[in-house]
């Protein structure tokens, strides 16, 4: 867990910032990363991909159907995972982002039904991704592994 914790002097709170985890082979989840630091101007997201050992560590073994929901938000105290890891990622950036929160109010069971549909589609629809392309040092800074 320690690799989550920002070093002193890097503009973090001294408790960990949270981590969303994506599919770092994803081209809708490398996407979304980059429309989310973008997004940040707080800085307050981490990013790591579900593939590396920040994930391991912080997550500890994926389940076998990772791929349906493809990103985990860490929020410092617990892992989320498919919409509310979507919606809680979102209202982390604040401003009018957190009105992402209110979404959190539809029942589960709707949320997660849409948000399986775009993850068992998204590689056909946004294609494979090797690497995250390119980003400013302060973005690469940003992500963990």
């Amino acid at each position: 867990m320690s690799d989550v914790i920002p070093p002193p002097g890097s503009g973090y709170p001294a408790a960990a910032p949270p981590v969303l985890f994506f599919d770092g082979e994803c081209g809708l989840c490398n996407r979304s990363v980059r429309w989310l630091l973008k997004r940040d101007r707080r800085r307050v997201l981490m990013f790591a991909p579900l593939q590396g050992d920040v994930a391991a560590r912080t997550i500890g073994s994926l389940p076998d159907n990772y791929q349906e929901w493809s990103i985990a938000f860490w929020d410092g105290n617990r892992v989320y995972f498919e919409s509310d890891a979507a919606l809680r990622a979102l209202a982390a950036v604040g401003g009018l982002w957190k009105a992402a929160r209110a979404l959190l109010w539809v029942p589960r069971v709707v949320r997660d039904g849409v948000y399986r549909f775009v993850a068992r589609n998204r590689i056909s629809w946004f294609g494979r991704v090797e690497s995250c392309g390119l980003l400013s040092a302060e973005d690469r800074a940003r992500l963990l592994r």
